[in-house]
Parts: structure tokens; sequence; C-alpha cells
């Protein structure tokens, strides 16, 4: 959505240059892919046997969080090295907002992983969140238009926004599911 809208909204140049930004910035969104894809046959397999899949997802967070984290790290400390190596120095203007936008995908990874355990676990709540989300883009994206690096403020916020809330989803998930053991283990002991 947002590579369409500054399309529609900035000139040739700076959609250009966004486009090689996105471009670059999103191999921290697939840099962690492995791990979703792993996890959802194993919370799938979890959720059917009633078994806490929720250890699976931390696991998956986690390793998604520190990948991101070393990209974003790395977009920090070398960001005209990243894009001279993939697009020379035609689109080295880009490089101060690399880490900003980097820092974005890492939101959108953790909510890729958070969608991938829904789905695991026949729960679609999320899709409201998501729909929300893509409305949200799309109308601060028309109201916030003055800069490239606004553009980018937008995602990440609209990212903040949808990692805390389908992080407290998951949470009210955990906790019933952990009263329901704990219940059910006072049950089988008190007999």
């Amino acid at each position: 959505i947002d590579l369409i809208i500054v399309k529609h909204i900035f000139s040739p140049d700076k959609a250009g240059l966004y486009a090689s930004m996105s471009i670059l910035g999103k191999t921290i969104l697939y840099l962690p892919s492995a791990f979703v894809l792993a996890m959802f046959p194993m919370v799938s397999e979890s959720h059917v046997l009633n078994s806490d899949s929720f250890k699976i997802l931390d696991k998956c967070l986690l390793y998604t969080i520190v990948i991101s984290l070393v990209g974003v790290i790395g977009f920090y400390l070398f960001p005209e090295f990243a894009v001279r190596v993939l697009f020379g120095n035609k689109y080295i203007t880009i490089a101060p907002m690399l880490k900003f936008y980097g820092l974005a995908m890492m939101f959108m990874a953790v909510i890729s992983v958070l969608i991938s355990f829904n789905l695991a676990r026949n729960r679609n709540e999320f899709i409201y969140t998501l729909v929300f989300g893509c409305v949200a883009l799309i109308a601060m994206l028309n109201l916030f238009k003055n800069s490239l690096q606004t553009v980018v403020a937008v995602i990440i916020g609209i990212g903040v926004v949808l990692v805390a809330v389908n992080l407290w989803m998951v949470y009210k998930d955990r906790k019933a599911f952990y009263q329901v053991r704990e219940a059910g283990a006072e049950g089988v002991g008190g007999r």
C-alpha cells in the first residue's frame, strides 16, 4: 500500500528512491521468514494436541526480533554501504532513512509471526486489526504526505500499534489457556 500511495503522491524521482529503500529495507522482513514457516506446523500440531504452543511463539518472536535487530543495526552502522552495494551512488540519499525503514520492517516481521501463530491455531480475530492497520495507513499517508521521512514515521507508528494490539490479544489467549490448564490440573489433583 505504501508504495502505491508514494507513487501517487510524490514525484517519480522520490517514488523511485522510496522504492529502492523499500526493496532494501524489506530484507529485514524476509530474513526471519524461515522461522515463521517452521513455526506454523509446530503450533498447529501443538494446538491440536492442546499443548502449550505459546512457548513456540516465544522462541519464534525472540529469533525474529534478534535477526531483525541485527539488520536494523547493520542499516544504522553501514547504510551507505548497503545502498551502494545494491543500487550504486545514485540512490545514496536514502541511506539516512534506511535504519528507520528497517525498524518499520522489524515491526512488520513481528506482525507476520503473530499472524502465522494465530492462523495455525484457527484464530482469525487478528484480521480486524490488519484491516484497521491498512485503513489507518491509507488515511494517514494521505493526510501526512509532506516527505518520505513522514511516510516512514507513519509506517513505524502503525506497526507499533499493530504489534501492541496483537501481542495483547495473544496475551489474553495465553492467560486463558493457562487458567484452563491450572483448573484442569486442580480438578485431576483434587480427586
